[in-house]
This record gives structure tokens, sequence and C-alpha cells, in this order.
């Protein structure tokens, strides 16, 4: 069988697959869809190209399409024409893990200990199943006058457990700044692990009561702050830790905001919070 080539004026196909290689290394755990643009992960099916250049050229798909627009002819030395419009790119799907943030409000706050011992007994469940799954886990404490990213992105339970062996708690509760920490340690995750799913977890009472800008009312900043939080593609859970005869319900007002789901901590420990945590990422 032979191919006929293309016309020099067919838009531009890359064979080059070290270039796409480059671009996708380094990623394993949960599986997800990725841009036809990268050739890692198994091929499930084909597309048209986008953008006038076609990467990853599905050739079974290319040859069904010119053969079922006559573009064939069989006999002892068959011949498949093929033009630009019966071109297919593969689509793949391949294996990435997930980067949790976790917004701890670690202010003086009544129910503070509980806060803190749930949160970190399921960060460090989640590291322990780290290595199959590929996760990566960050930690925001909200107390005093601003937040503070207490552990960066990894997936080593020693590095964690070093980090956080002693967290300080007290003060008041900066959501707002916390907000902004979670959004800029997404945005720089995504610069090196561009597939990951993405998840939020705060875990507080929303009684916020520090805002960004000194006289800013606290509650319309941070509704702004809810309503414009990036990434889009980010999950958002919160985890109501609001306890006590006189509840306030202000972590259902920031949930709707957020467009998060919520939780209430009472119903959880570490391990069953980490549970839930996984099971949204499923």
């Amino acid at each position: 069988m032979r191919f006929v080539p293309l016309p020099s004026s067919a838009p531009y196909i890359s064979p080059s697959w070290k270039e796409c290689r480059k671009k996708s290394e380094g990623h394993s755990g949960r599986r997800v869809s990725i841009s036809p643009k990268d050739i890692r992960g198994a091929y499930v099916r084909s597309r048209e190209p986008e953008g006038g250049k076609a990467l990853d050229i599905a050739l079974d798909a290319s040859m069904r399409a010119a053969v079922s627009k006559g573009r064939a002819r069989l006999g002892a030395d068959p011949v498949i024409s093929l033009s630009f419009e019966d071109i297919r790119v593969k689509k793949r799907r391949c294996k990435t893990g997930a980067s949790i943030v976790f917004l701890l409000d670690s202010s003086g706050s009544m129910g503070v200990k509980r806060r803190m011992a749930i949160t970190k007994g399921a960060l460090f469940a989640l590291l322990d199943d780290s290595y199959r799954r590929r996760d990566r886990v960050a930690l925001v404490a909200c107390r005093g006058n601003e937040a503070n990213v207490e552990l960066p992105f990894t997936s080593s339970v020693q590095r964690a457990e070093k980090l956080l062996a002693e967290l300080p708690t007290g003060g008041r509760t900066p959501l707002a700044s916390g907000l902004v920490a979670c959004s800029r340690l997404f945005e720089s995750e995504l610069k090196t692990h561009p597939y990951a799913k993405l998840l939020l977890v705060i875990v507080s009472d929303g009684k916020a009561n520090v805002p960004l800008g000194e006289g800013n009312d606290t509650l319309n900043e941070l509704r702004e702050l809810c309503e414009a939080f990036k990434p889009e593609k980010a999950r958002r859970m919160i985890v109501d830790a609001e306890s006590g005869l006189a509840r306030f319900g202000q972590s259902r007002r920031i949930a709707e905001w957020l467009k998060a789901e919520l939780l209430p901590l009472d119903s959880f420990n570490a391990e069953t919070l980490a549970g839930a945590i996984s099971q949204a990422l499923a």
C-alpha cells in the first residue's frame, strides 16, 4: 500500500515527538483527559486537528476518513490519497495526581485545637497514600493579621511532619488573605503540574474579621474574593468548624459565594475527612 504525499501547500503537520514529550514528562496518578497537543497516555479516540496544525497523527483514523470519501484505489498496489481534511489527531488519556490546598483557620476561636488535629491528620493520611496517587498537598494557616503558607506543595510525609510539628495558633481570622495565598499557590502549581486536579479545602468557622485593605468591609471584600476566586477549575470544599449553641452560619454564606461543597466538621475525624477529599477527586 502506498500513500500519496500531501501537497506542499497543506497546513503544517509536525512529526516531532521529542518536542511534545519534553512538555509532558513527570505526571502519573489519577486518570484525566489531556490536550491533543501532548502525546503521553493511552490513545482513546481521534479528532480533527485545531489551528491548522496536526501533532500526534492518528494514522488509522486518517486512513478511514480518506477511504470514506472515496480517496482509495484498491488492487494489487492499493493507494490511499490523503489530504489535510482527512487528517485526524489522537485524543489521549493519561494519569496525573491531585494538588490539594488546605486553608486552616488557626485563629484563637473556639475549637481551634480540634480543627488543627483533624486537618493535620487528614493531610498526613493523604500524604501516606501520595506515592500511589501522586497527590501533592499544601497548607495555608490563617491567624493574626495575615495568612501564612506553612507547607508549600509537597508529597513528602517527612517534610510535612517537620514543617507542621509546631503550628502556632491564636489571634484573629484573616480569611481574605488566606484565599489570596491559596490562589497564588494554585497558579504556581499549574506551571509545573498543568494537568493536576485541584482542590481547595477550607477548615474554618467562617468568622472572618481581618480585611485585606484597611477600612474595607470584611464580609463584602470576602464575598468579592470568593466570587472571583481562581483558578476556576479548582474544586472547593468548606469544612464548617463552627460549634456551640449559638451559631452564625457564616461558613454557609462563604460556601455559597465560593460555590463550594459544605461539610460539618462534627461529622468527621482525620481519617473520614481524608476519605471525603479522596472521594471528591475520584
